[in-house]
Parts: C-alpha cells; sequence; structure tokens
C-alpha cells in the first residue's frame, strides 16, 4: 500500500510534466499561429504594396489573384481599377502631345506674322 507521502510526491511529478508539457505546447501553438498568420497576410501585404506603387504615379499595378473569397476579389477590382487608371493616363497623355503639336503651327505662324510686322515697321522710315 502506498503512502499519502507517495502519492503527494507522485502528483507533484504528474503536476510538473503538466506544467511542462502545457509550455511547450503553448510555445508550439504560437509558432504554429506566426506561421499561419504570416500565410494568411500575404495577398494583404502584396496588395498594400501594389496599393503604395500605385499612390506614387506607378500605374498598371497588378496583383496576384488567388482564390474566389473577399480578397480575390479585391485583387481583381484593384487590377482592374489600375488597368483604367493606365489606360486613362495614357489617353490623357496622347490627347496633351495631339493638342501641343496643333497649337505650335498657329503659334509659329503668328509669331512670324507678329515678327515680319516688327521687321517692317524698323525698316519703313514712313512709320511713326
Amino acid at each position: 500500500m502506498a503512502s499519502l507521502d507517495d502519492i503527494g510526491e507522485r502528483l507533484a511529478e504528474i503536476r510538473g510534466r503538466m506544467f511542462l508539457a502545457s509550455l511547450v505546447s503553448g510555445f508550439l501553438a504560437a509558432l504554429y499561429s506566426l506561421f499561419l498568420a504570416g500565410i494568411l497576410t500575404l495577398p494583404v501585404k502584396e496588395l498594400t504594396r501594389a496599393v503604395r506603387q500605385l499612390e506614387q504615379g506607378r500605374l498598371g499595378q497588378q496583383v496576384p489573384v488567388q482564390g474566389r473569397d473577399e480578397l480575390g476579389e479585391l485583387a481583381a477590382a484593384f487590377n482592374t481599377m489600375s488597368n483604367k487608371l493606365a489606360a486613362v493616363d495614357r489617353s490623357r497623355r496622347q490627347f496633351l502631345a495631339d493638342a501641343s503639336h496643333e497649337l505650335k503651327t498657329p503659334l509659329s505662324s503668328i509669331k512670324a506674322l507678329a515678327q515680319s510686322l516688327l521687321d517692317a515697321c524698323e525698316t519703313d522710315p514712313g512709320v511713326s
């Protein structure tokens, strides 16, 4: 028959082992949680990076669409928006280039005419 002291010692030993097992399990659970959090937040980090690039004027940024969940839909919407912004920017640049070219010809003509009038005034002694 076991004495109460032996039973107390066994219980203390079991309690110590359970405490150690709890610590190890908690540590492993924390590591696993950090690993999963890194994997799960990767699409959000990629989207954030692309938004920052777009914010700096680098239009046409794309993010990989992974899955059909809310993040996948958000990534697809971002890609569409980014493409449209890039197309609008190209159109704006083309319009400015065309308008600039179209305005240069009349301005050159006006400048040449004004210069010839100034030259005519300088050479014509009858003009006061």
